[in-house]
């Protein structure tokens, strides 16, 4: 399977379209693609062609990576060192301005779309290609559109609709303002159902691989359909029709207005019934849950399994402590494995899409170098307390609603397991091991490090590497192990709660006195099969919750625990859910949460949820006692501290992203978004 990233790049190089793909636009009126003197030449021959399309994918995000996307490391599954200066931090601290904002998702989309319509134009007039070539590389073209438009939706809410190639001369007059949400919905969902889906392939191999399919515009128009049904855009938006709304240009059917303001059931019908078609679609295609328990063994000769702090290897218990260690590694690999080799999970992916997420996760001081330096990750994704407590007991429980009956009481969470290793060198590592990360389930093992456990299979010198977060020792030893912990020699790189995390991380890179080897580049998973199962779920549950709808919530228990089983925990049932006094939506939310952990989803869940108050405000973010705390004791390091170095904030205006201010300047159908 070759890497479409790659792909596109070639292509983009090949053809004169390169100014095109890389042109920077500050604003909506200045989108348009230059007509190159050269344009003919990108419709000369089929290659060339296909490279003008390959370079309207170009925008895709990159949905992983901490560093490019919005979403990630601003929210509450983990934060960053606040040096980094990445446009998570400023979203975090509402620190978007009209004067720039930190991410300019709005110039990037529409000059993509920009692009593809010119694209469509200029396909249209060649007959270097056939016409099902030409009909099919229409349809990826119009998918990009609608999915570009999506992704300024879900951003910036009521957004313009730009449904064909505008002119470069065209008067700023004439450039359309903001549409009604629910038109932009309806608009998108549409074209995908008229113009994409009936012409793409359900799925690709091998050089196509990661190109749009008719599985990934259902799953696209799903996850639309639930964002548009979620309480923020259904009944619940946090402004009134007099504080926001157009003030000259009109959306055919609803006028001025942009958002609706009262509850539609409907809303959740019709994403049920878009929802229920992704998940069939998409198992017709033979895409799958993951479940490959035995390819740890395939991946790593010495088919070596993890530590878990806790597990019984007594003689009565070993079948059960493989099985649970081979689902640790079964979920690292599910994140981490391709198409070809045997992941059918992952229904689109980008390559390249996970940036510097996986070194900058990757601890500090691994190994020493002869040049008395280290091979080191950077040591900076820090996942959050609400990570740590959120993640389900080994019972499938929440700690917290199972505290003192299943699991520890709160009061002991930061004590002391009194663990012990198999020699005095691992028992020094062993006993910093708390209790919060004992009898856990098997998401957590697979995806969190935690001061004493391991990182990896292989990472210290081709063993694992016993993690020393609280200490910044460095011993001068070639091929030594260095402390986790921060150093203020390297101030710039530290976790800020005493986590790491490893989601993202091929399980048995391994870092030596001279190199990093052993290392897989993976797609970042845009969709997989867990969200389609959780998006299905969410309807159904919100239904039955609202409606009191019996064959809905029996539907909503069925494909939640689909996640759940994978997972390795016990199924959810009615009476875990009436000790918990939560609702059954709430517990999908929370799977999501825990599922979807550190892919681009929560920031939209909790929005979209109008929940973002209740995680993001200011001291709700919280770690261990690890930032610029230097050579910690154990009883200093495992304190719950708030994270000051970042001034954490959510006010209501956060629920949308802010325009630079020539948009609403320069067109006078535009309006800013309310409260900035």
């Amino acid at each position: 399977m070759k890497k479409i990233v790659r792909c596109i790049k070639i292509a983009a190089v090949a053809t004169v379209l390169t100014s095109i793909a890389i042109l920077t636009s500050c604003d909506f009126l200045d989108v348009v693609p230059p007509e190159q003197a050269q344009l003919k030449d990108a419709t000369k021959t089929e290659k060339s062609v296909l490279g003008f399309l390959y370079s309207c994918y170009s925008a895709l995000p990159n949905t992983i990576d901490y560093n490019s996307a919005t979403e990630n490391g601003g929210v509450d599954e983990y934060t960053i060192p606040p040096e980094w200066g990445t446009p998570s931090i400023a979203m975090a601290t509402n620190n978007f301005s009209t004067a720039g904002p930190p991410e300019w998702k709005w110039g990037k989309y529409y000059r993509y779309i920009g692009q593809c319509h010119l694209f469509i134009r200029e396909l249209e007039k060649t007959d270097v290609i056939s016409d099902d070539k030409k009909e099919q590389w229409k349809a990826e073209a119009n998918f990009l559109i609608a999915y570009y438009h999506f992704l300024l939706l879900q951003f910036y809410g009521p957004v313009p609709i730009n449904d064909h190639y505008i002119d470069m001369n065209t008067p700023a007059e004439d450039f359309p303002g903001r549409s009604h949400f629910d038109y932009v919905v309806d608009w998108i969902a549409n074209k995908l159902d008229t113009d994409v889906i009936p012409f793409l392939p359900p799925t690709r191999d091998g050089d196509e691989w990661g190109r749009a399919t008719s599985v990934i515009a259902k799953a696209i128009k799903a996850r639309m359909l639930v964002y548009a049904a979620s309480p923020l855009w259904n009944g619940n938006f946090p402004y009134s029709e007099g504080d926001w709304c157009n003030k000259t240009f009109e959306t055919p059917g609803y006028g001025k207005s942009l958002v609706s303001h009262s509850y539609d059931p409907a809303k959740w019908e019709r994403a049920r019934t878009a929802c229920l078609d992704a998940l069939n679609a998409a198992l017709d295609a033979k895409h799958e849950l993951y479940n490959d328990l035995e390819y740890y063994a395939i991946a790593d000769v010495k088919k070596e399994l993890p530590y878990i702090p806790g597990l019984s290897d007594e003689e009565g218990d070993k079948a059960e402590t493989e099985l649970f260690k081979k689902r640790v590694m079964m979920l690292r690999y599910m994140i981490n494995t391709r198409a070809n080799q045997g992941n059918r999970e992952i229904i689109w992916g980008k390559w390249g899409g996970m940036g510097n997420t996986p070194i900058a996760s990757m601890p500090l001081k691994v190994v020493r170098t002869a040049n008395n330096g280290w091979t080191q990750g950077w040591g900076g994704i820090s996942p959050l307390l609400t990570t740590i407590t959120g993640f389900y007991t080994k019972d499938g429980q929440i700690p917290e609603k199972a505290a003192g009956n299943d699991f520890y009481s709160k009061e002991y969470w930061y004590q002391s397991a009194g663990l012990s290793g198999k020699n005095s060198d691992e028992t020094t590592y062993r006993k910093n091991i708390i209790n919060i990360n004992l009898n856990r389930e098997p998401r957590y093992y697979a995806w969190i490090a935690f001061d004493g456990g391991d990182y990896g299979m292989k990472l210290y010198n081709g063993v694992p590497l016993m993690l020393d977060m609280k200490t910044s020792k460095s011993p001068t030893t070639v091929g030594a192990r260095g402390g986790q912990g921060y150093d203020s020699s390297l101030d710039r790189h530290r976790s800020l709660t005493g986590f790491l995390s490893q989601k993202f991380v091929y399980p048995i890179v391994q870092m030596t006195p001279t190199s990093t080897s052993g290392n897989q580049e993976s797609p970042a998973p845009m969709i997989r099969m867990a969200e389609l199962y959780l998006n299905l779920a969410e309807c159904e549950a919100a239904i039955s919750d609202l409606n009191n709808n019996d064959t809905y919530r029996t539907n909503a228990f069925t494909h939640l625990n689909e996640i759940r089983k994978r997972a390795g925990i016990p199924e959810l049932t009615e009476d875990m859910i009436s000790k918990s006094g939560m609702q059954l939506v709430d517990w999908v939310l929370h799977e999501r949460f825990i599922e979807l952990w550190g892919e681009g989803h929560r920031y939209y869940d909790i929005r979209r949820w109008v929940r973002a108050a209740n995680y993001l405000g200011e001291n709700m973010r919280e770690g261990l006692n690890a930032d610029k705390v230097e050579n910690s004791t154990f009883a200093v390091f495992n304190q719950v501290k708030p994270i000051t170095s970042i001034a954490f904030k959510w006010t209501r205006r956060q629920y949308l992203g802010s325009l630079y201010y020539p948009e609403v300047a320069k067109n006078k159908n535009m309006v800013q978004a309310p409260g900035y």
